[in-house]
């Protein structure tokens, strides 16, 4: 077990290395960028698209053949993998892989696996599996979790969660309590390590890493240079990074290191890659005067607190499924008939709140707990599938539920990213092939917010 001490973040920011100016940053990873002719960010849950805007996300593997063709610079393909099994996310990521060696050959592109930010999900059987198979099996690999709207940090290797003033090593939190997905370390190198080497990974896994240091030397071409001399191969490179400018400067040093490397990244990264110009948040009209829709599925303990809240600040009407009853006996109401209720409900002008019970239901191996999650996931699916009125907003909370109602509920094939609502919030516009064509889908992951995110939602953005 490891023995790292929790952290005051002010302290611990004030003492680091001064970072550079960043002035100039954009424009030289532009540059660098125009030498791939796609970017492809596979997002293992739908969440991944909260520090963008204007960029489309497509569901289905099919939709990359199209994009390629049409010149779309980036995209993001939802993979969900988060809720499946390692082997079905292996055998996901492979088919992509033949998928872009089939529709992207003679193209130079790079591959970003978008995941979670307290280091939850399928590494490193996805990329080992989808390099087979995309013939990139002796390009290096980035592991790169920073992302500042949820308060993740990384320096001297170690990864931390921020909680008010404390850094927490990611280790230390819930997170890595996942009945699926647990860790036992923090130091990015020896994650690297664990979950490398415990399972049936066919390789003996092992890091180096970019420190602080070396990002914020004004002399950034000892980096490159180091990068050329020995980052290259099937090597794993852990990144440091506090702010955007280390991540731009990491982004730079990447893009030039001209190997076209296979990237995992939590979403902070594809923002400094794209160097978008900062966009207000979000206000959202209502299209219609009858009620809108939450749907609340994640249970972690930031969930809950948000849940509790929301429900003692706002005046909703609330559908409750029991989650013990729904797995061992039988739902109390059909699906069907729920989503009868909550249509009413809606047309008379009320806002819904949909919620699972709040106790955690976990079995042994990681596979059965997430069956378990995709089983509780259908049940919220089918219900919004049923609803015989447009909401004139979804909001849904969980990156397993959120990819479930998007995909199988909605019937989303492509929508486009409209921007975030609160930090690491994002909103998509669906597309027209969808059940709700044009209706404002918020997607609120599961670990991001404080106790009133989602009250906040409610009160000061959907007018």
């Amino acid at each position: 077990m490891e023995n790292l001490p929790i952290l005051n973040f002010a302290e611990t920011m004030a003492a680091l290395p001064p970072s550079p100016s960043p002035e100039g940053l954009d424009k030289a990873i532009k540059e660098a960028r125009e030498q791939y002719d796609f970017i492809i960010v596979l997002d293992d849950d739908p969440t991944g698209t909260q520090t963008v805007y204007d960029v489309p996300v497509i569901t289905n593997r099919s939709g990359i053949k199209k994009e390629i063709e049409c010149g779309t610079p980036l995209f993001f393909l939802l993979t969900n993998s988060r809720a499946y099994s390692r082997q079905v996310a292996e055998f996901t990521a492979a088919q992509i892989g033949t998928e872009l060696r089939s529709h992207a050959s003679g193209k130079r592109y790079l591959v970003i696996f978008r995941g979670d930010s307290t280091l939850r999900g399928h590494f490193p059987y996805e990329e080992e599996h989808f390099s087979i198979t995309a013939g990139k099996s002796a390009v290096p690999h980035w592991i790169i979790p920073a992302f500042f709207e949820g308060g993740r940090y990384t320096f001297n290797d170690v990864h931390y969660v921020r909680e008010g003033d404390q850094l927490i090593p990611a280790a230390q939190t819930p997170f890595a309590q996942d009945a699926a997905f647990g860790y036992e370390n923090s130091d990015l190198k020896e994650w690297v390590a664990e979950k490398g080497n415990n399972g049936r990974s066919r390789k003996g896994y092992a890091a180096t890493s970019i420190s602080l240091a070396e990002l914020r030397d004004e002399n950034l071409g000892k980096l490159k240079q180091r990068t050329k001399e020995e980052l290259w191969g099937p090597i794993i490179v852990a990144v440091n990074a506090v702010d955007y400018t280390d991540l731009k400067r990491a982004a730079l040093v990447i893009l030039k290191n001209n190997r076209s490397p296979i990237i995992r990244s939590a979403a902070s990264f594809i923002k400094a890659l794209l160097g978008q110009p900062d966009r207000p948040l979000l206000k959202l009209k209502r299209k219609a005067k009858h009620g809108g829709l939450i749907v609340v599925g994640s249970h972690v303990p930031k969930t809950t607190a948000q849940l509790a809240h929301l429900r003692s600040n706002t005046d909703l009407s609330e559908y409750v499924v029991d989650v013990r009853s729904l797995l061992f006996e039988k739902p109390a109401i059909a699906s069907r008939d729920l989503a009868q209720k909550i249509s009413k409900a809606m047309r008379e002008g009320q806002d819904v709140l949909l919620y699972t019970s709040r106790e955690v239901i976990t079995t042994e191996g990681a596979d059965a707990n997430l069956d378990i999650a995709a089983r509780v996931s259908a049940y919220l699916e089918e219900t919004v599938a049923a609803l015989t009125i447009q909401p004139s907003f979804l909001l849904t909370k969980g990156g397993i539920t959120s990819s479930r109602i998007a995909t199988e509920a909605l019937g989303v094939k492509r929508a486009m990213v409209l921007g975030q609502v609160q930090a690491g919030v994002p909103t998509w516009e669906l597309g027209p092939e969808s059940k709700f064509p044009g209706m404002p889908f918020i997607i609120y992951p599961g670990n991001v917010g404080g106790e009133d995110g989602l009250t906040s939602v409610l009160e000061n953005t959907i007018v």
